[in-house]
This record gives C-alpha cells, structure tokens and sequence, in this order.
C-alpha cells in the first residue's frame, strides 16, 4: 500500500512538472508597466474638419497588452450645420502592441466611451463612442514613444434636431507621445 501511495504521489509530481513547461495565453500577462500619453487627432464631423485632443493612463501586462482610460474633446467649439457646438467623451480603451520591443511595431486599440454634444443653443446630448483604431509606434527612448494611428469614429444615440449618428462618424488620424516604463523582458 505504501508503494502505491508513493507511486500515486510521484504522478502528481510529475504531472505538476508538466504543466509548469505549457505555453498558455495568459501566463505571462503578469503586470510589466505604466504609461500614460497626450493624443491630437483630427477628423470630419458633419463635413468639417475638426481638431480633438485627449489623452490616457493604463497600465501594461506581458509587454504587449495596455489596460486603461482616455478621453478626447474638441479642441474649439465647431460648426455642424451652422450650428455651433463642442463634442467630449471618455471611457476604458484596450491596446495590444504585440513584439512591443522591437523599435517600430504596429498597436491596435478599441475604445469605448461616453460622452456629449454640446450645441450652443440647446441642452447637452448623450452619446456612445466606439473608437477603433490600427497604427504604428516608434519607441525614441525607453520611457518615451511616438505613434501614428487611423481609424474610425462610431457615434451612437445622436438625439438633436436635425443631426444623425452618421454626422459625427468618421475616420480619423491621430498622433500620440507615450511616456512610462515597461519592465520585465526588456
């Protein structure tokens, strides 16, 4: 019976042993920076170009994945239809930079906000924001990076007069200066 047991307990051993060698997804998401970064970015809204600027704070996981908060609002109250007003929103965004160590490589970002219209002449409107985006980062120094994106505006719940979701939908560029530390594989 003792021979038994310590057979059993050998398997478990080794087993244990096994499973420290598997590659998961998720093993080496331990916590491996912070960051924070300034944002401009300009876009058409109801066919006129206008300039945002935002920002956001996070933290990073395995090098590659970025946790965090932002937000953007225009920069100067705009027209839309003769109408002047000023746009804001912010909410949880989610970035994956995959080889991140490398000097140049690409991240793409998803984020999702709330925010407002706010026209001159009426109360405020609600709006939801869903901001995807694909680009390009160049890392200058270890604590400070510089990329270039594009993508795409999704504006929902447009409730004013005589203007829709799609008029404040669009695609966008936008510049960013990334400040932090990653630690770990580096």
């Amino acid at each position: 019976m003792k021979k038994l047991l310590l057979f059993v307990m050998f398997l478990f051993c080794m087993a244990g042993l096994q499973a420290q060698r598997e590659e998961t997804l998720l093993r080496n998401m331990s916590f491996s920076g912070a960051w924070g970064a300034w944002n401009s970015s300009i876009g058409k809204v109801a066919d006129e170009n206008v300039y945002f600027r935002g920002g956001y704070g996070g933290v990073e996981f395995g090098g590659d994945l970025f946790l965090g908060w932002g937000g953007y609002r225009s920069s100067d109250r705009f027209y839309a239809e003769g109408e002047r007003m000023r746009m804001k929103w912010n909410g949880p965004m989610v970035s994956y930079a995959p080889h991140s160590y490398r000097a140049v490589h690409p991240v793409f970002t998803l984020m999702l906000a709330n925010g407002k219209l706010d026209p001159d002449n009426g109360p405020f409107d609600r709006i939801f924001v869903v901001q995807p985006s694909l680009g390009a980062e160049l890392n200058l120094l270890r604590w400070c990076h510089v990329g270039a994106h594009g993508g795409y505006r999704f504006v929902n719940n447009v409730n004013l007069n005589q203007f829709n979701d799609a008029d404040f939908s669009g695609l966008y560029g936008e510049l960013t200066l990334k400040f932090g530390f990653s630690w770990g594989r580096w």
